[in-house]
């Protein structure tokens, strides 16, 4: 009997130390965990606001507002310049539309306090007035084709119509660049298009310091009248210039 006492208080003894270690280790345990709290797998944390110096070698935070990491969180991404696999360099930046500018026959002024007269939209002189009319154009355009409508029953040859460019800048010494002309070459009595031949036109290009008109010079035939002007043109919305 006193041999089985004994044995039972040994049992007791040794769950007791047990229990005792077990209890005496959780604080060790809790203040290592303690320790490393602001660590993940070992990585130290950083704000979403931080400079790149700041979380080098360390975990960043997404922006607490939007959830987001920072822009720069990488310097570029894969293919950041392909789009589908395509190089940027194969789309199109810039976007050439085209346009026109229309002189009705009512819109052409004589130049001097010749004779002129209007019969149907069409204006007439009796004594060799030149009448014109102002045209604009998208800065850095190119025209690109020139037509006039009018009417010549002149015997002695055709009377041009032209379009001309005339630098604006100060003190430019030059006169007026004629971009393009055409005529009837003979009697025409009745209103037709004359329009001038690509490969003939010059000075396409549209400079911000130039002014544009149309001319026509009437003649000295009451049927030579002009019916309008139309001037074609490329131009880049952006402003860029049209080769």
């Amino acid at each position: 009997m006193a041999l089985r006492g004994h044995a039972r208080d040994i049992r007791l003894v040794v769950i007791a130390l047990a229990a005792g270690s077990l209890i005496g280790a959780a604080p060790a345990s809790a203040a290592c965990d303690a320790t490393n709290a602001y660590k993940v797998d070992g990585f130290r944390a950083v704000g979403a606001k931080a400079t790149v110096a700041q979380r080098k070698g360390k975990l960043v935070a997404t922006n607490p507002k939007t959830g987001r990491l920072p822009n720069n969180i990488i310097r570029k991404a894969p293919n950041a310049n392909q789009l589908d696999g395509i190089d940027a360099t194969g789309f199109v930046q810039n976007q050439v539309l085209s346009g026109e500018f229309i002189c009705s026959g009512t819109t052409f002024v004589a130049q001097s306090p010749n004779s002129t007269h209007w019969i149907n939209a069409e204006l007439y002189s009796d004594d060799n007035a030149i009448v014109r009319c102002n045209a604009t154009f998208p800065a850095r355009a190119k025209i690109t084709g020139v037509t006039f409508e009018f009417k010549d029953s002149n015997p002695f040859g055709g009377i041009p119509c032209k379009l001309v460019g005339t630098n604006l800048a100060p003190n430019y010494i030059g006169g007026q660049d004629t971009i393009g002309s055409a005529s009837s070459g003979g009697p025409s009595n009745q209103i037709s298009p004359f329009a001038v031949s690509a490969s003939s036109l010059s000075f396409t290009a549209v400079e911000p310091s130039f002014s544009y008109y149309f001319e026509r010079t009437l003649g000295q035939f009451q049927s030579n009248g002009i019916y309008g002007a139309i001037a074609s043109y490329d131009y880049d919305p952006s402003g860029a210039t049209v080769q």
